[in-house]
Parts: structure tokens; C-alpha cells; sequence
């Protein structure tokens, strides 16, 4: 997790200056302050006795409890007509709207857990059926139908809005590909969405149809 400025500053003394965008990243403040006191304090005197340091680099197990929350909305809407003209006309219809947006960690495909990169997927449905109904005499009935639906979802990072390239971070792609993407440092937990993101698909389908029903039969 974070390291205190005593580490910082052990770490500089050592390694030389960060890299630029790695500490425009951390700037960003990406992993949740621990909340944990670790086993195995940081033997460094200017974090105080070794009883009751508070060591972030958790050699020894986790540092830090959290949650993640998540979501799922649901809005839908049904309207049908029945119409009957007169003896021999009708006419039935239905629309269907449905509109969904979820919000969970998907870690499942390497997916970070804390909080911050979950994956929101919006989803939107709509269908349309028709149906009209004559009967051209007593033997006869012509029917014509008409089915059409789409249906939309997408795959995006909770930080979507966030693009890589302002703190100098080039992945190569561009805006629509936004958010921190899937980063690993060993003994961190992983920051960013899943790799598998974004992604979106749609599609839709139209059928028309008519028949003919024509009663045979001996007087």
C-alpha cells in the first residue's frame, strides 16, 4: 500500500528519484490507505520503536480491509395495443424497453478487487412485435407479422474517464480505451480494470412474415 515518507525517502537514498509517471500515478493515490498494523514492523528508527511501527510494505500479510461496492439497476417498460377494426380487421402489437447498468468487480477475468476499478456495463434492450389479422371470408384468413429487437451492452472501467496519457502513461490506444489499465506490483494488490476491457457489442434482428390460412373441407 502507500509507503510512509520515511520509506520514500529510504527508497530515493537507494534507488535514485522515481520515474516520472510512476509517481504521477501514485500521486493518483490508486491503493486504499492501510488499515492494518502489520506483523513486521519496518526496523527503521525514524518510524519509532519496532513494537508499534506501521509498516506499508506488508512482508508478512495483508495490511488493509475494504470492500467494494456494487450495483445493479433495472428499468423496463411493456405498452401493447389490441385493436379491433371491425369483424374481419385486427391488429395486436407489442414494445418492449428494457435499460440496465451494473457496477461490480469483475475479477474473475484478472480483474483488480479494490475499490475504485470495478466494471460497469450498461445494457439496453428493445423489441418490437406486430401482428394484423384479416379474414377475407369464411374460408380464408391472411396474417402478416413483423419482430424486430436489439439489444446493446458494453464492458468499461469504473475510471473510464481517466486517460493514461495525462500523467504520460502511452498505452498506445486511444480515449475510448480509457481508464488506468491492469497493473501488477509484486506483493500489491493488482490496481486497475481487468485487461479484458473495453468492450461492446450490439445487434439486432428483423424478421417479416405472411400467411395464408385457406380451409378445405367437403359441403
Amino acid at each position: 500500500m502507500r509507503a510512509e515518507p520515511a520509506q520514500i525517502a529510504a527508497d530515493i537514498a537507494a534507488n535514485g528519484p522515481a520515474n516520472a509517471v510512476t509517481g504521477a500515478l501514485l500521486a493518483r493515490n490508486p491503493w486504499p490507505t492501510p488499515n492494518i498494523a502489520s506483523a513486521a514492523p519496518l526496523p527503521s528508527e525514524n518510524l519509532g520503536p519496532l513494537n508499534t511501527a506501521w509498516d506499508t510494505s506488508c512482508p508478512n500479510g495483508p495490511n488493509l480491509s475494504t470492500s467494494t461496492s456494487f450495483f445493479n439497476r433495472v428499468d423496463s417498460f411493456i405498452g401493447k395495443i389490441d385493436e379491433n377494426f371491425n369483424a374481419n380487421n385486427m391488429l395486436t402489437g407489442r414494445y418492449y424497453f428494457g435499460d440496465s447498468n451494473q457496477s461490480f468487480p469483475f475479477a474473475q477475468l484478472a480483474g483488480g478487487l479494490l475499490p475504485g476499478f470495478n466494471t460497469v456495463t450498461p445494457t439496453r434492450v428493445q423489441l418490437i412485435s406486430l401482428s394484423y389479422v384479416k379474414v377475407v371470408n369464411s374460408s380464408q384468413v391472411n396474417e402478416a407479422r413483423l419482430g424486430w429487437n436489439r439489444f446493446v451492452e458494453g464492458f468499461f472501467p469504473q475510471d473510464q474517464s481517466f486517460n493514461p496519457n495525462s500523467i504520460g502513461l502511452d498505452t498506445g490506444v486511444g480515449n475510448y480505451d480509457g481508464g488506468l489499465p491492469a497493473t501488477g506490483v509484486a506483493g500489491f494488490s493488482q490496481i486497475g480494470a481487468t485487461s479484458f476491457h473495453p468492450a461492446q457489442s450490439r445487434g439486432f434482428q428483423l424478421a417479416l412474415c405472411r400467411q395464408l390460412l385457406v380451409e378445405v373441407g367437403q359441403a
